[in-house]
């Protein structure tokens, strides 16, 4: 491993969180009660850095309310053990960041080399948007979702913001899902995500699967940036989940403890989505522990 800069290594930290309760996941300097936010006064408390100012870079920033089943971080820490090996003090660090902190779950510790970037590094992010099916089209939404695979100009798709240089994106999967006669869900897989894109692509699905736009209308809006539809309004932040990505050139061996994560995610299921959608019960015929690794396709890396 390379040698420490200033008594610091080079960390990426990977954690979990149930979305509910915070501010969004990035790290806001008026405003402690975000992911990243806790995640950092951790830190400080443990003396691993200096102070909340310190640069890091992120795999996913998520909205408020939406939750990640894993979302990871690299940023400069401390060695306060000098005298311990580097696979003791990752095992260490993870045991004490774990606790005081609240809906989140730190997963995984490990030192990485200097030059890695957990935002330039991450080649390929996917997510979930769970839902309740309200008798929606689901044929038509699955042919119209298939619209948005390759690469498109999405600004029709999200939300605009100043610093947003281009709004080319590459989608590789969108696809439907179904869990139960009632419950489904969206997985979308792409390089990198615009500023609300999914939740304005799912937005645009439901309106198909009610027969308010129709697959002309989803390409009109991705080939025409003039286009606009007035009754657009952005897809619900609770059913939104960051699941997975893939580094270019490091492989990680982490785990999620679903037992942990099920858990957390069947009550933010029971409390957010279907009790805004009507209460319906969700019924898995065969229900399992490894529910949320199963989502991802069988060549995929799991992080």
């Amino acid at each position: 491993m390379e040698e420490s800069i200033d008594g610091t290594r080079n960390f990426i930290i990977f954690f979990s969180y149930i979305g509910i309760g915070f501010n969004g996941s990035a790290y806001q300097k008026d405003n402690n009660n975000t992911v990243e936010n806790k995640l950092i006064e951790r830190l400080q408390q443990l003396d691993l850095i200096s102070d909340s100012n310190c640069s890091f870079s992120r795999v996913s920033r998520t909205d408020k309310g939406v939750s990640a089943r894993m979302n990871a971080l690299t940023i400069r820490l401390k060695i306060k053990y000098p005298h311990l090996s580097i696979s003791i003090i990752e095992k260490i660090y993870l045991k004490e960041l774990n606790k005081k902190l609240k809906n989140i779950q730190i997963v995984h510790i490990q030192c990485v080399p200097n030059n890695f970037d957990a935002r330039l590094n991450c080649i390929q992010r996917t997510y979930l948007y769970f839902f309740v099916n309200k008798n929606y089209n689901i044929t038509r939404m699955d042919e119209a979702a298939k619209i948005f695979l390759g690469e498109h100009d999405f600004s029709n798709f999200c939300k605009k913001r100043k610093n947003t240089t281009s709004f080319i994106r590459t989608i590789h999967k969108f696809e439907i899902k179904r869990i139960d006669q009632n419950f489904y869900y969206f997985k979308i897989k792409g390089t990198s995500f615009l500023y609300n894109q999914i939740r304005h692509m799912v937005a645009s699905l439901f309106l198909v699967g009610k027969g308010q736009l129709d697959e002309h209308d989803i390409k009109n809006m991705l080939e025409n940036n003039s286009v606009k539809n007035k009754n657009y309004k952005i897809a619900d932040e609770c059913g939104l989940l960051l699941h997975s990505f893939k580094f270019s050139d490091l492989n990680f061996d982490v785990k999620v403890d679903n037992k942990i994560f099920l858990n957390a995610m069947n009550k933010y299921i029971q409390t957010t989505i279907l009790l805004v959608s009507l209460c319906y019960p969700l019924k898995i015929k065969e229900p399992t522990d490894n529910f949320f690794e199963n989502i991802c396709d069988e060549t995929e890396q799991i992080l």
